[in-house]
């Protein structure tokens, strides 16, 4: 209840205040907006010691945050030391580790993306649920559920033995072999589908919704800002924190877009 009550808080403290303080607080409470690895860290840092920047809103682009740390710190060094020696000197052990979290990293930053539209879309229009669904507690669960799905999908059929994790010197990197091509085509759809064009479609159509919300309520504006007043200008405060995340949301799509076309899953 205290995290609920912290978190819609802080959220207020926000919206409620004028425009040079709104900038002022938009950059303490989201200066995690990545644009570089050693950013996001310093975000993780920032937040894990910081309880007043541990919304529900930022343990989303957290997450994403996280999903490329572990891209940068584990898959890409793997990725470097084999173009440096032209082979994989590293054993099957982590050969097995680099594949696991190449794929981890490659479906879990879509479907969070999805998971942030998500929240935002709850946010603008449905306001009157968003405290209830995503609270500290809740969001936590909801990243949870989605990461560990994925982790799921990924290592429950190579314990199983129905898949083996094999280097690709053509790719630099170690990845999944699928034993036929029907399961390699199935396996395709699946991942296609599930995990990043539905996640990406649902926040397009998100978005879609909020900035038309949001073109709607600039039309109003002057005519209900002497009758709503004050909500009025929550609304107008939460605005460009939507916009904001929309940027980072569709900048993490793109960067991704070319790996899931340019590699084999």
């Amino acid at each position: 209840m205290n995290n609920k009550s912290t978190d819609v808080q802080n959220e207020r403290t926000c919206m409620n205040s004028n425009k040079l303080d709104m900038v002022k607080c938009e950059k303490s409470t989201h200066k995690y907006v990545p644009n570089k690895h050693g950013k996001m860290m310093s975000l993780c840092i920032d937040v894990y010691r910081n309880a007043r920047l541990r919304t529900s809103t930022n343990l989303y682009i957290i997450s994403l945050a996280i999903s490329d740390i572990i891209n940068a710190v584990i898959v890409i060094p793997f990725i470097v030391g084999v173009l440096i020696t032209g082979k994989w000197p590293f054993g099957e052990a982590v050969c097995d580790f680099h594949a696991f979290f190449t794929l981890f990293s490659v479906y879990v930053s879509p479907t969070t993306m999805g998971l942030t539209a998500f929240n935002r879309y709850v946010r603008i229009i449905k306001h009157q649920n968003y405290p209830r669904i995503f609270t500290d507690t809740r969001s936590k669960i909801h990243i949870a559920a989605v990461w560990l799905t994925v982790a799921g999908y990924i290592s429950i059929p190579k314990i199983g033995g129905l898949t083996e994790y094999r280097f690709f010197a053509g790719y630099a990197a170690c990845i999944v072999e699928q034993p036929t091509i029907a399961i390699k085509i199935v396996h395709y759809i699946i991942v296609v589908c599930f995990f990043f064009l539905l996640p990406l479609g649902f926040a397009l159509v998100s978005y879609y919704k909020v900035f038309k919300k949001i073109k709607h309520h600039n039309l109003n504006m002057a005519s209900t800002a002497h009758a709503e007043g004050r909500e009025n200008r929550l609304t107008v405060k939460e605005i460009k924190l939507t916009k904001s995340l929309a940027i980072v949301v569709f900048a993490f799509a793109l960067c991704w877009i070319p790996l899931w076309f340019g590699t084999p899953r």
